[in-house]
């Protein structure tokens, strides 16, 4: 194979990978969370959130977790709450105000889930 097409190619993974790990970084998200016992949780696993519907109290911190090796973006309402989570990674919410929130996969459409705040 000629050289200039294996440094090419090389490169271009070079600035994928770099990329997603900007991705990461940028958007400020502390992955490490631990999820305290009792604490509202909802897990990503099958391309689906589990459970598909919570309800909370106002200001209670909700755990989303990613439990596979697929990659996930967390929306609520729109907005980018995680970033790029791989598996293992864990982001907590805090649902400040009442009322119906939708969770979503940028990546996964079908991935959705609803935050009810009481």
């Amino acid at each position: 194979m000629n050289r200039w097409i294996v440094a090419s190619v090389a490169l271009a993974a070079l600035l994928v990978a770099a990329s997603l790990a900007a991705c990461r970084e940028a958007e400020g998200v502390d992955f490490s969370a631990q999820v305290p016992d009792g604490a509202p949780q909802i897990d990503q696993h099958g391309l689906q959130f589990d459970p598909t519907s919570l309800t909370v109290s106002v200001g209670e911190t909700v755990y989303i977790t990613n439990s596979e090796s697929a990659l996930h973006r967390v929306e609520v309402d729109g907005e980018d709450i995680s970033g790029n989570m791989e598996r293992g990674d864990v982001v907590a919410y805090t649902f400040d105000a009442p009322g119906e929130y939708r969770l979503t996969c940028t990546y996964h459409p079908q991935q959705r889930a609803t935050v009810t705040v009481e």
